[in-house]
């Protein structure tokens, strides 16, 4: 909750007390890098993810934070094979499409974002929840395209 409410040097204390106790907690790492990539840490942020990746068997969730940070820090090689591994993996488990449109934020592809979180939003994907309130996506959920989508979902329950 400190992330989403923006106390970031918080979460990231908070978030280091409990890798104290278990350093093997894959959420843990996924958080901090979410952390550490707001306060524009991004070695931190990446070193984190690619734990949480490694601690949670290729999580596609870890993977995408992974490719978002790719991409705001310009490695749109980077993020782009992350964008085709995720592709793989939703050959044979499921991949939310809001994660996909998780990437193309990143890679500052707007129009790629709006048609993944339409498909999120047809799925009735759970992870627009998050997307409603995480930072990452303030710039996005500021335009109109993005507003008529949300709109269409309706109240999440």
């Amino acid at each position: 909750m400190l992330y989403i409410e923006r106390h970031y040097e918080d979460s990231i204390t908070q978030l280091n007390k409990t890798l104290e106790i278990d350093p093997s907690f894959a959420a843990t790492h996924y958080r901090l890098g979410l952390a550490y990539g707001a306060r524009g840490l991004q070695h931190e942020a990446i070193r984190h993810f690619e734990e949480a990746q490694r601690l949670s068997d290729d999580s596609p969730q870890a993977l995408g934070a992974l490719g978002y940070l790719l991409g705001q820090t310009r490695d749109r090689v980077g993020a782009h094979e992350i964008l085709r591994r995720l592709g793989d993996f939703s050959k044979v488990r499921y991949v939310s499409a809001t994660i996909m449109a998780e990437v193309q934020t990143g890679l500052g592809q707007d129009d790629e974002e709006l048609a993944w979180l339409e498909r999120a939003g047809h799925e009735r994907a759970g992870a627009l929840v998050t997307f409603r309130v995480d930072p990452r996506f303030d710039r996005l959920r500021s335009k109109p395209a993005c507003q008529q989508i949300l709109q269409n979902l309706g109240p999440l329950t």
